[in-house]
């Protein structure tokens, strides 16, 4: 079932080191880079204006955004995470 929210994250393609963050809204899929920064730092590259938070790793950011709800910078609240299938 597709639901609003629903999210999965996944090795970027293109950059080395870094995730790219899929996000159902919709019915669209919304995809954002997820980054590495200085100090071992990650973080999303979300909209414009939108100031950057760093985490240390993927489940603190996965943690601080569920708990954000629509206010992050995003097209919608991160709510249902995906288990993908191998």
């Amino acid at each position: 079932e597709k639901k609003d929210g629903s999210f999965l994250i996944r090795d970027s393609e293109t950059i080395a080191g870094a995730y790219t963050l899929c996000l159902l809204y919709q019915g669209r899929l919304h995809q954002y880079r997820i980054l590495p920064s200085d100090n071992d730092m990650i973080y999303i590259q979300a909209e414009k204006g939108v100031p950057e938070r760093k985490y240390t790793d993927l489940a603190t950011l996965v943690s601080e955004y569920l708990n954000r709800g629509t206010q992050n910078g995003l097209v919608y609240a991160l709510k249902h995470p995906v288990e993908v299938q191998e």
